[in-house]
């Protein structure tokens, strides 16, 4: 912000100029002030570290819940978003496990194709449920997938698409699963397409269960 300052005043300019500049200046500092309530999230995700507010929950709807939300920006590219789901209930903290699901969403809508379809399911699994999240966006390069979670860590089409982000929305949603007892996975479709997923046990940890941290 001060280098961007400093070159608009360095000789006198047109009020246009002036005003790119200061516009320039704004959204920088929109941006540095993203990265904080991010790093925020994540340092919050991980000092809880247990759960603490846990209760019955019904997973088909909560998943058919986020989709409802995000509607109207997957329509906004002409995106087309479904959900699929069994009656699945878990003993569980429904915030944690709506904020990683809201992550894998907005991923999804934010690096899929305008005008492609995006699939939300959840189904039964050995010992407990799973969410998936698959879009029609192209899949991420073998050597980048054993960093996906990495703090900072933007691949293949992040890096290309999304100027305003960070690399730590993986990150926090793999946090929010390890307190819940959650996996978060990524594999590529038989059709090539991008599916993130995460496992939920049908038990989850005890309340109040300390968790042993991980790298994110």
């Amino acid at each position: 912000l001060r280098n961007v300052g400093e070159v608009g005043l360095s000789h006198p300019r047109t009020p246009d100029e002036y005003r790119d500049i200061v516009a320039s200046m704004l959204e920088e500092e929109r941006r540095l002030q993203s990265l904080v309530l991010r790093l925020l999230e994540l340092a919050g995700a991980e000092s809880a570290g247990r759960i603490e507010h846990r209760r019955p929950v019904r997973l088909d709807q909560l998943a058919a819940g986020c989709v409802d939300e995000f509607l109207v920006l997957a329509e906004e590219k002409g995106q087309r978003m479904t959900f699929e789901g069994t009656s699945a209930e878990i003993v569980t903290d429904p915030v944690l496990i709506q904020q990683a699901l809201r992550n894998l969403i907005d991923n999804a809508i934010k690096y899929s194709p305008a005008n492609k379809s995006i699939r939300v399911t959840v189904m039964p699994e050995a010992g407990g449920f799973r969410v998936s999240v698959t879009d029609e966006g192209e899949g991420i390069p073998p050597e980048h997938r054993a960093r996906l979670t990495e703090r900072f860590f933007r691949a293949g089409r992040a890096s290309r698409q999304d100027r305003d982000g960070f690399g730590l929305g993986l990150s926090i949603t793999k946090v929010y699963l390890r307190v819940v007892g959650g996996t978060l996975h990524y594999e590529i479709t038989p059709a090539g397409f991008s599916c993130f997923s995460f496992f939920l046990p049908a038990t989850s940890p005890e309340i109040g269960a300390p968790h042993a941290p991980s790298p994110a």
